[in-house]
């Protein structure tokens, strides 16, 4: 996902670093079950298929996905500041539709 994403002006690359962050976000409820078994004193860690996602969708200005996406994360429990990136987009959102 990383290096793919590294080379993201490639639309092949790009396709494949989202490709590999979806494929993280299919996995990622039973993830959590694992590491919440594992490591029970322990808050969920950042999840970066989750986060590089709602970077790409941010960037490509599909700010309903990114918001889907990081509400599922929220959800699931995932480290991170779902809840900034949540009303982020929401402003980007309410300022496109004034322009």
């Amino acid at each position: 996902m990383k290096l793919f994403y590294k080379e993201r002006e490639n639309p092949s690359a790009l396709k494949e670093a989202t490709d590999a962050c979806l494929k993280q976000i299919e996995i990622a409820e039973k993830s959590a079950t694992a590491f919440r078994e594992e490591y029970s004193e322990n808050q969920l860690p950042l999840h970066e298929g989750y986060e590089q996602l709602c970077i790409i969708l941010e960037k490509q200005g599909q700010f309903d996905e990114a918001i889907k996406y990081a509400e599922q994360a929220k959800k699931q429990g995932w480290g991170g500041n779902w809840g900034g990136r949540i009303e982020r987009c929401k402003k980007k959102i309410q300022k496109s539709l004034k322009n």
